[in-house]
């Protein structure tokens, strides 16, 4: 039941996506699943470079569709609410619309790759650059999320993920999940 709703809540996003043409890239439990080990959500996290027109256009198409955005999310979360933005379908599937906080987060939208999920094509970040924000995220959940996408992802680019793990402070979480791995 849950991944039907999950399911039709993504070919909506997708349409939507789609039409206005925005710059995205699906993050969160929904990419892990693809890349890594698959694991129970109720939300779909959408990194999105939105100008305040796109945003105003993306939230009225939502609407359209029956989503509603969360303002008591918005009330309670004062300091990432400049950067997020969360909208709920009338089966309860949260939405977070994720903009951009660094540069990284545009590099990861810019070199997205598309894939097939429920029979349409999304967005995803690299499986380099997911693992990466992974680390950077920090919460027990996130490593293990990078961890599995270490052991089903045989052909990944090492040095690309020694390089940038550096360039963004991550360097001791990477050197744990690469030694985890081997394990």
């Amino acid at each position: 039941m849950l991944q039907n709703q999950i399911k039709n809540t993504l070919i909506i996003i997708g349409k939507i996506l789609s039409r206005l043409r925005l710059p995205y890239c699906i993050v969160g439990a929904l990419a892990v699943a693809v890349w890594g080990e698959p694991r129970a959500t109720r939300d779909l996290d959408i990194l999105i470079l939105l100008t305040p027109e796109d945003k105003r256009n993306l939230l009225s198409e939502l609407t359209k569709f029956g989503f509603k955005t969360d303002t008591a999310w918005e009330l309670h979360n004062p300091m990432i609410r400049q950067f997020q933005t969360r909208v709920m379908d009338e089966n309860k599937i949260i939405l977070d619309l994720l903009e951009p906080r660094d540069t990284f987060q545009e590099e990861v939208i810019h070199n997205s790759v598309e894939q097939d999920i429920f029979g349409v094509e999304f967005k995803l970040p690299t499986t380099e650059n997911l693992i990466l924000m992974k680390l950077k995220a920090g919460r027990p959940r996130d490593f293990e999320d990078a961890l599995s996408i270490l052991v089903r992802q045989d052909k990944l680019n090492e040095s690309y993920l020694i390089k940038k793990a550096n360039k963004l402070g991550i360097m001791e979480e990477m050197q744990y999940v690469l030694e985890r791995q081997k394990m």
